[in-house]
């Protein structure tokens, strides 16, 4: 049986710029939206997470 560690490394798997700039969008979008969210989670005076954790 082969070594799949051997045989991962020496894949020869590129990614094009196109890829690469959509992952990096990606990445950045999903990072801003739960930047976004806590935020208004936290300067919110009526977001309360009593239930939450009143249920665990």
């Amino acid at each position: 049986m082969p070594d799949t560690r051997t045989a991962l490394a020496t894949a020869s798997s590129h990614a094009t710029t196109f890829q690469t700039s959509a992952l990096v969008a990606l990445r950045m979008l999903v990072g801003w939206h739960f930047l976004y969210e806590g935020l208004a989670k936290m300067t919110s005076p009526y977001w309360s997470s009593a239930g939450y954790l009143g249920g665990s």
